[in-house]
């Protein structure tokens, strides 16, 4: 009996020490995954604090949760010195079976802790949105696979305590949100499936031409959305919308 016991701790102790190894394992793959895809796909200054970066096997098991705390992104040319987004914290889970395989990494969710979202339009109709990098695609008869390196397999994804201001200077039109709080749920790896949501809004104010169309209102919303990728069709189901006690 002793020497069971015996087995069953060095076991678990073993156990123990390689869910906290697995972390640091990964984590410079993680941070050169992360790196190489910003670099590829988005045309902004992208930062956050490499102190901070948080790697846990446990909290998600199996799957790695990676965290980056301090996340932003701020524009660059005509935006140069606005920010886009500025999140507290930034958490990621990826399926640990993608990151052995090493072939394509899956994120099952998306977690945005206290986000700051600021949209521009300024009078020239510029975003400060608009940071995907354009890539040519040249035209041949034969199929060809692209293969972006990473797929994207989200479960779910949750916004906690946000705000967002969008201003668009040409039209003088002002939407501001603040106590946003949203959850969502849709397999986007499926030609067919539904996205299904849950908002709130402690807050919301509109005004278009400095006339006040909304003030402290409060919005609360489940919505189910219907995707069929193969026929390009986007159709509702039941949902529930209230602004305030309307």
């Amino acid at each position: 009996m002793k020497k069971f016991l015996l087995i069953l701790v060095i076991v678990l102790v073993v156990v123990i020490g390689a869910l906290i190894a697995l972390p640091i394992i990964f984590k410079d793959d993680i941070r050169s995954a992360i790196d190489s895809e910003i670099s590829k796909n988005i045309e902004a200054n992208v930062y956050f604090d490499e102190d901070k970066i948080g790697v846990s096997i446990i909290k998600n098991f199996p799957n790695i949760t990676l965290t980056l705390e301090d996340f932003g992104i701020a524009g660059v040319g005509v935006f140069e010195n606005d920010t886009l987004v500025a999140i507290d914290a930034f958490n990621l889970t990826f399926d640990l079976k993608s990151l052995i395989s090493g072939e394509q990494i899956k994120i099952n969710s998306i977690n945005l802790v206290n986000p700051r979202i600021v949209v521009l339009v300024n009078e020239d109709g510029e975003a400060n949105y608009n940071i995907m990098i354009e890539k040519e695609v040249e035209a041949t008869t034969e199929q060809v696979e692209v293969d972006s390196g990473m797929e994207i397999s989200i479960d779910e994804w949750n916004i906690e305590n946000g705000k967002v201001v969008y201003y668009d200077y040409a039209s003088n039109l002002l939407i501001a949100l603040d106590g946003l709080n949203h959850s969502g749920s849709g397999d986007f790896s499926l030609e067919v499936f539904d996205i299904s949501t849950t908002t709130s809004i402690d807050r919301m104010m509109a005004s278009y031409n400095e006339i006040e169309y909304l003030k402290n209102k409060e919005l609360k919303a489940d919505l189910v959305l219907h995707v069929d990728m193969v026929k390009n069709q986007y159709s509702f189901g039941q949902n529930t919308i209230s602004i305030n006690d309307f």
